[in-house]
C-alpha cells in the first residue's frame, strides 16, 4: 500500500508519490524522495490501527481519522455467511465440472458405445439405436465424422 500523509493544519490526505499543493505551492512527486523536507511542511505518515479480520466471517472497512487509518470489522450476517457459503460451493462445482468435463463427441461415442454393448449383450433384442435421441447420435456422428475426414 502506497503510503499516505496528513496535514493536520488543513485536514488534507496525500498520497505518497503523487504531486501535490499546499497552501498554494504545486510540489513535484519528486519532493516525496527527501522525507525530511516533507516533515518540514507539517505532513504526518497515516498510521495503520487495528488488524482486518478474516474477510471470511467478517466485512473490513478502513477509515481515515486524522493520522490514523482505522480498520474496522463487522461481524457478517448469517444470511451472508450462507448467501457467501453457497457461492463458493458454487464456484467448487463449476471448477470440478470444468475440469472433467465431456466433449459433445465423448458424450456421443459414449452413447454408442453403450447402445452397441446392449445390442451385444441381449443378441440383438435390445437395440437403443432405434430409440429417436440415439439415433439422432448416430446421425450426428456420422456428420461430424464427415467433416472429420476432410481434414
Amino acid at each position: 500500500m502506497t503510503p499516505t500523509y496528513y496535514h493536520p493544519a488543513t485536514q488534507t490526505y496525500f498520497t505518497a508519490g503523487d504531486a501535490f499543493t499546499l497552501d498554494g505551492t504545486q510540489y513535484p512527486p519528486q519532493k516525496w524522495a527527501d522525507l525530511a523536507s516533507i516533515a518540514t511542511l507539517g505532513l504526518v505518515p497515516v498510521v495503520d490501527v487495528g488488524t482486518p479480520k478474516d474477510s471470511k466471517l467478517w466485512v473490513n472497512t478502513e477509515e481515515l481519522v486524522g493520522a490514523e487509518r482505522r480498520v474496522i470489522s463487522t461481524p457478517k450476517s448469517a444470511e451472508v455467511l450462507e448467501a457467501d457459503a453457497k457461492a463458493d460451493l458454487r464456484t467448487a462445482l463449476a471448477e470440478l465440472d470444468a475440469a472433467n468435463a465431456l466433449t459433445q463427441r465423448n458424450l456421443r461415442e459414449t452413447i454408442m458405445l453403450m447402445s452397441e454393448a446392449f445390442k451385444q449383450a441381449t443378441s440383438g433384442a435390445v437395440d437403443l439405436s432405434q430409440i429417436s435421441g440415439v439415433a439422432k447420435v448416430y446421425e450426428v456422428e456420422a456428420q461430424a465424422e464427415a467433416l472429420r475426414a476432410q481434414l
